[in-house]
Order: structure tokens, then sequence, then C-alpha cells
């Protein structure tokens, strides 16, 4: 997917090495839920579909995620946000 303009966001595709901005970013979100270990396993593990992952930048700073999660059923996916 190539970078794609958004009133003052840019949306760009995963990159390798992004596993702990996306780990920062859900913190930052969701400091207080449980599952934070469980994610960070995921992320970086084999769970994370890097082709369909993306990062949200405003001035350059990352902002958002959106993260495709392989499910162990044959084409089934999840998404955090």
């Amino acid at each position: 997917m190539q970078t794609q303009e958004v009133p003052e966001v840019t949306i760009r595709s995963y990159r390798p090495g992004d596993e702990n901005l996306f780990l920062e970013l859900l913190k930052n979100s969701f400091a207080s839920l449980e599952y934070l270990p469980r994610i960070k396993a995921e992320i970086t593990g084999l769970y994370l579909n890097k082709g369909g992952s993306f990062i949200g930048e405003k001035d350059g700073s990352p902002v958002a995620c959106i993260g495709l999660r392989n499910q162990p059923r044959e084409k089934w996916h999840e998404t955090d946000i």
C-alpha cells in the first residue's frame, strides 16, 4: 500500500521494527487492561499480519495504529485499533 494523505494525518504501511511503536500506542490507549502482555506476545510473534497493519502519523509523530492479527483459523483475522 502506498502512503495516503488524510487531513493532517498520514497513513503508512507497517515497517520492520514497528513492533515497539505498536505496543507503545496500544499501551497509551489501553494501559489499565490486563491483556497487554498477550498483545505484546502477538505483536512480536507470528500473529501480527504485517502486510495488513498501518501507522497513522501527524507531523511525523505516530498517533495511531491499525494492526491486523492472524487467527488460528485459516483466512480469519482481527484488528487492533
